[in-house]
């Protein structure tokens, strides 16, 4: 008798028990029970995963049962691209002037094989302000917010082997100018690129997924079904990529959907200091013995909160502190370091100091006053 290739045969009585009928159950009870069980990766089967099986066809002839088995079908799982980038802050960030700022993005892959991606940034809208540097990205694997000198820092605005279901925090960094005007503000679009591993490079143009793609269509799938291809997958931010384009833009959003970014924070706190004499015979000539009241007043202007302020002035030379003169917005303060405010000499030698604490736009001024005798 011919038989088909792969093909198999067992003769046995019609009243005894089929050893390939039962070899042939188990294997279908177990292929059904593997059906069963649920996908155990988060983000789908990894990309290069082989899929195959076949098909078996039983009958009986003559009283003879015979096998006969397909060929073996086989499906390569593509790579699917697929991620996500989320601004994480909830309202602007606030930069001084000469300081440094950050906003924060998580960066996650939700495909099923590991990428490389790249970071960019533009500004969006009309910027009221010039930040001193452009932004620059930083990551720092140990969690900690990453200063300019941080080892662990390098190699952004390219991320390396992201792998499935992993997440990166990244933050942007700028650089504010000396002079700032308070209240203005700058707004960003960040947009992460994906690229297939190994392909990232500073001086050779990486392949981008997109591209891959495109060579790659989806419409050669069917003829060749062991072969692994990019699918794009990646849905589209709000900074205006679109849905399968191989990136993802966002721009930062707070609750209400307005946009956030950095917002210039120029507070400022001035101190104008005058002086009135008081002679000996109820004149105000600065002689010998006549008496000076200092007043020093103190005013904070801009939006934010300066901490712990303080002021310090030296009792000038030729002159001599008078005891018991101190007073902070009319209120008298002890000569000594104690609860109160201020002291003087014990602080610093020679000096009136007053503790002020913290003091923004909508704090009084502070009015400071003492009194020193000319020698």
């Amino acid at each position: 008798m011919t038989m088909f290739p792969g093909n198999s045969s067992c003769r046995a009585g019609r009243s005894r028990l089929n050893p390939c009928r039962l070899i042939l159950f188990l294997t279908v009870l177990l292929v059904s029970f593997c059906l069963m069980v649920p996908d155990s990766f988060a983000v789908g089967t990894p990309a290069g995963s082989i899929i195959s099986n076949f098909a078996t066809v039983t009958y009986t002839r003559t009283g003879i049962s015979y096998t006969n088995n397909s060929n073996i079908n086989t499906v390569m799982v593509d790579d699917k691209v697929s991620f996500i980038l989320t601004a994480a802050d909830a309202a602007n960030v606030t930069i001084t002037s000469s300081g440094r700022a950050y906003m924060t993005y998580i960066l996650t892959n939700t495909g099923n094989a590991s990428h490389d991606y790249t970071l960019s940034v533009a500004v969006t809208g009309t910027p009221e302000f010039t930040p001193a540097s452009p932004p620059k990205f930083y990551s720092d694997p140990a969690g900690t917010i990453p200063l300019p000198t941080d080892p662990n820092a390098g190699g952004l605005p390219y991320v390396s082997n992201l792998a499935p279901d992993t997440s990166i925090t990244v933050y942007m960094f700028i650089t504010a100018a000396t002079q700032l005007t308070d209240g203005q503000k700058i707004f960003y679009v960040v947009t992460a690129d994906s690229y297939q591993l190994a392909n990232l490079g500073i001086i050779n143009p990486p392949i981008k997924s997109s591209t891959q793609a495109a060579v790659d269509a989806p419409i050669n799938k069917n003829a060749n079904l062991g072969t692994r291809y990019v699918v794009l997958a990646d849905a589209h931010g709000n900074g205006g990529d679109l849905d399968r384009d191989g990136k993802y833009a966002v721009i930062a959003k707070d609750g209400g959907n307005n946009t956030i970014g950095f917002r210039t924070q120029s507070l400022m706190v001035s101190i104008v200091k005058s002086a009135t004499v008081s002679d000996r015979i109820g004149g105000t000539q600065p002689v010998s013995g006549a008496t000076i009241r200092y007043t020093l007043s103190v005013s904070t202007t801009g939006s934010g909160t300066a901490f712990n302020v303080v002021i310090n002035d030296p009792v000038p030379a030729n002159s001599t502190y008078s005891a018991g003169t101190l007073k902070l917005n009319n209120a008298s303060l002890s000569d000594a370091a104690d609860s109160d405010a201020g002291d003087v000499g014990s602080s610093t030698p020679g000096t009136v100091t007053v503790k002020l604490g913290d003091l923004s736009s909508a704090s009084p001024t502070q009015l400071i006053t003492f009194d020193v005798k000319i020698q």
